[in-house]
């Protein structure tokens, strides 16, 4: 299996990208008819970060940093043995009831709580428990004329969980 999650700016990513991470880690749709600068906008207010977790295109060459700066390093492939390796992560936190509460973990009966808001370092599998949760979001269905016209249901992602290099 390979790492294919890094960090980006806010401010270079494209729109593919921003609604993907509005969608997935927000629960927020992003229209195609929004600007880029538009969709920044929002993902910032919403999540209050200048950086986002992005899905790495596989075997693309690490862009050269800017004058001054290190440049990223690549994304390595994981371990068969992932059980003890560590994940430094942030959990951000959500308007929503419990939005600054920790998150509950579990695996295989092991159990911890992840506090929000703060860079921690958890064990892989907890990592796997944290990205695959899942939730319902319900938006409001309009018709032509903008009138409420049913319930619309997606899947998103339950916590808004960022990998830290």
């Amino acid at each position: 299996m390979t790492d294919t999650t890094e960090t980006i700016a806010l401010s270079k990513a494209n729109k593919t990208q921003l609604q993907a991470f509005a969608r997935d880690h927000l629960g927020m749709t992003l229209e195609d008819t929004m600007t880029n600068e538009a969709m920044r906008a929002k993902v910032r207010q919403a999540a209050n970060r200048d950086s986002i977790p992005v899905v790495a295109e596989p075997n693309a060459p690490v862009p050269a940093a800017p004058e001054g700066e290190v440049a990223a390093a690549p994304i390595n492939v994981i371990s068969e043995d992932t059980e003890n390796e560590r994940v430094r992560i942030i959990i951000s936190a959500t308007e929503e009831p419990g939005g600054d509460e920790p998150v509950f973990v579990s695996v295989n009966g092991k159990a911890q709580y992840v506090p929000r808001g703060e860079e921690v370092e958890i064990r892989r599998p907890y990592y796997e428990v944290l990205m695959n949760a899942e939730t319902w979001r319900y938006d409001m269905r309009r018709d032509a004329n903008g009138n409420p016209d049913g319930m619309l249901r997606r899947k998103v992602l339950a916590y808004p969980v960022a990998r830290v290099a």
